[in-house]
């Protein structure tokens, strides 16, 4: 006689944790999912020893379920078995194990935090920069703009321009002098979505960087932050030996007329 399958949502109503766990023993990989998922919204610390079992689990989504859960459960007993899945070859893992350490919130986890900015993967790269700041704040990030690895302060540039504020606009500026010029290129984009209107002067210095990307990136930045200073630099910049920069001149350009600001 065929076992009977588990109602995961009616043993969750009745939080019975045990008949959940017993539920992680079934040879259906969706059945296993659904039980860490169920264990996590829960909140359970007897929950955690069954999540970090099922973190062997063969199935990636069971795996990546209880990542999840326990992430959600907070509990640091968590935390070193979840910083090894920022090694794990899927990009979902990786992401799904960065956010479970920023929802844990351990300061131990700001070092394979800060590891996972060197991700391949964009999507990586920016969950282990919301961990890090929910963790910390944004000062470890802005650190992170004084290793020695420049692809560490790459990843720290583009998250400090989605998620700072006005405390990330001066460590931003320090990096529009970095000797790689994807670390200034990537200051400079994120100075124009911070959008503050006294780093004008300095993106306006940066349109005469050797490297065309900073130029086109000083170029864009001007274009959002609307400043009619901007103008006559972006004027210039219309005769660039580069097409690139030429174009992000002119659109920088029409962006500032499409916002009434226009010359003298």
């Amino acid at each position: 006689m065929a076992r009977k399958r588990p109602d995961i949502e009616k043993l969750k109503r009745k939080g019975d944790i045990g008949q959940l766990v017993e539920a992680l023993r079934s040879g259906d990989v969706a059945i296993r999912e659904q039980v860490c998922m169920a264990l996590g919204e829960l909140g359970e610390p007897r929950a955690v020893e069954p999540l970090l079992e099922a973190l062997e689990d063969e199935g990636m989504m069971v795996r990546v379920s209880a990542i999840e859960s326990l992430g959600v459960i907070g509990d640091p007993r968590a935390l070193d078995r979840i910083a090894l899945f920022l090694r794990d070859e899927d990009e979902f893992v990786r992401r799904s194990a960065a956010q479970a350490l920023g929802r844990i919130g351990d300061l131990r986890a700001m070092q394979p935090l800060v590891s996972a900015l060197r991700d391949g993967s964009e999507l990586v790269r920016a969950q282990a920069g919301i961990a890090m700041k929910r963790i910390g704040g944004l000062q470890p990030l802005i650190d992170c703009l004084g290793y020695d690895d420049e692809l560490i302060r790459r990843a720290a540039a583009e998250a400090l321009g989605k998620m700072g504020g006005l405390d990330a606009v001066k460590p931003l500026l320090s990096s529009l002098k970095d000797d790689d010029h994807e670390v200034r290129c990537l200051a400079a984009k994120a100075l124009g979505d911070l959008g503050d209107h006294w780093v004008v002067e300095p993106l306006l210095a940066m349109m005469q960087d050797g490297v065309e990307s900073v130029r086109a990136a000083a170029a864009e930045s001007l274009g959002k932050i609307g400043h009619r200073g901007a103008l006559e630099a972006l004027e210039s910049c219309l005769q660039d030996e580069s097409l690139f920069v030429r174009k992000a001149a002119y659109d920088a350009m029409e962006a500032l007329r499409r916002r009434g600001i226009r010359g003298e």
